[in-house]
């Protein structure tokens, strides 16, 4: 969990560095167990947007999403071009994401989001068949329908960018410490 949100502050911060902190360091807590994640610190009772004397970027809330959800994603070492996915396991919640390569985001949202989902229910609650049924028919028939190549993004298909999970979500249960430094 903590190895995930480290790469993806930092990938998120390089592209547009005042919309999160970077990322310092993660790791394993020796002695009193658990991990931690230490990030810059980040004024939140700041205005961000004010731009005054090098505080702030300038840009609202808005503007900031919208560079990071139009900046091409990087090539990952190994492949030739862009691909939809990330080089770690991030997480929503504690629900771990696999992010495996994928040129394809009809592929990837339906292997590594509906699928990948719908199993991790099956485990922990029991197969329910008719869910399954609809989760397969989803993926077979509307999933390529409405995310295929030719459909969305028109004769390019859908670019791969940077982008987000949550914004914010609070501290999750796992998460046992938390160090922010200040002007690192």
């Amino acid at each position: 969990m903590f190895e995930g949100e480290h790469a993806s502050l930092n990938a998120i911060h390089r592209c547009v560095p005042s919309l999160c902190p970077k990322s310092l360091a993660w790791g394993k807590l020796e002695k009193a167990g658990g991990y931690f994640l230490a990030t810059e610190f980040l004024d939140l009772g700041m205005s961000s947007s004010r731009g005054e004397n090098g505080r702030g970027s300038g840009m609202s809330l808005a503007r900031k999403l919208a560079n990071l959800h139009s900046t091409p994603a990087p090539v990952p070492d190994g492949f030739d071009k862009p691909q939809f996915g990330f080089e770690h396991v991030t997480c929503c919640g504690d629900t771990p994401q696999n992010n495996d390569f994928s040129p394809s985001w009809a592929d990837f949202f339906a292997k590594n989001r509906l699928l990948a989902i719908t199993a991790r229910g099956e485990k922990n609650n029991g197969k329910d068949p008719d869910l399954r049924k609809l989760v397969d028919r989803t993926v077979n028939e509307v999933v390529p329908r409405l995310l295929s190549d030719g459909h969305l993004g028109g004769k390019d298909g859908i670019v791969p960018v940077v982008v987000h999970g949550d914004l914010w979500s609070g501290v999750s249960p796992p998460m046992q410490f938390l160090l922010l430094f200040r002007d690192m």
